[in-house]
């Protein structure tokens, strides 16, 4: 059966929530022992029975093996997710699971793989208005989701170049501002992980208003995806990702060092820092 999720009637967060209420009573069991069996809070197990909440992938999984159900409430969760995700956004996310290499270049926003919890759920209450705010938890969890990729046993070489107006945007005020600078600080501790800021003083960049990745993907090949507002597509043909990566190549070629691009970092996290303060003692 084909599930829509505007309908919520037939949404995979019902289903889900129907599949543990359905195996919970087969268990005998109440909400309540089943949040004690499976050490999750009772509150939360009960939000996701009644088709309010999406589990964790960690409840999905617990609850896959106390109810002997091999990745049913993984496979729902995994499901849910996709059903959440633009049409053409759906072949990025499958193809950067299997990306040996990733390049990214932003000029709006932090890219997804290395925003905070906290800033990515500022951009989309912002950018989704209209949702409710367990819609927006599907949506942050996602996104958090995806940062897994890191934490591989051989994780994919990153190298992000993003505009200065990246961090000049005080996306949820400077205390949020100021945890997302902490964190890309963080992530360039790790040796697969590069950044370059792409400085106001260089002019129009090669990717004003929009953003673009190239996956190296582990069969080989290369394919790139070019995303503006409320609408993205792939980059297949050989022409079009020779254009892409020449894109890129000229970004890096007016982008700042590595050593000046964590300067600027730290310039505009200590800056963040002195405008949280202010803020708190007004």
């Amino acid at each position: 059966m084909e599930l829509n999720p505007d309908d919520d009637r037939l949404t995979y967060r019902v289903v889900l929530g129907r599949q543990v209420a359905r195996h919970r009573k087969n268990a005998k069991l109440s909400i309540r022992e089943l949040a004690a069996e499976l050490r999750f809070p009772y509150g939360y197990i009960g939000r996701v029975e009644r088709g309010e909440q999406l589990p964790s992938e960690n409840l999905a999984k617990a609850m896959d093996t106390f109810f002997g159900v091999p990745a049913l409430f993984a496979d729902l969760l995994k499901a849910a997710d996709d059903a959440a995700i633009p049409d053409y956004g759906r072949m990025l996310l499958r193809k950067e699971k299997k990306a040996l290499r990733i390049q990214e270049m932003t000029s709006t926003v932090v890219p997804g793989l290395l925003q905070t919890e906290e800033y990515a759920r500022e951009l989309f209450r912002v950018g989704h208005l209209w949702d409710s705010e367990e819609q927006l938890d599907q949506w942050t969890a996602i996104r958090m989701r995806r940062q897994e990729l890191f934490r591989r046993e051989v994780p994919p070489q990153y190298w992000a170049l993003l505009d200065e107006a990246v961090l000049a945007r005080p996306v949820g005020g400077p205390r949020c501002m100021r945890g997302q600078l902490d964190h890309l600080l963080g992530m360039l501790e790790n040796p697969n992980v590069v950044m370059q800021v792409l400085p106001f003083a260089a002019g129009a960049g090669s990717l004003t208003g929009g953003s673009a990745t190239l996956l190296n993907l582990d069969d080989g090949t290369l394919i790139g995806h070019v995303e503006g507002m409320m609408v993205g597509e792939p980059v297949l043909s050989a022409n079009r990702l020779i254009k892409l990566t020449r894109k890129f190549d000229m970004a890096r070629c007016q982008a700042l060092s590595i050593d000046e691009s964590v300067h600027v970092m730290r310039r505009y996290r200590e800056e963040y820092e002195v405008d949280e303060r202010v803020v708190r003692s007004a």
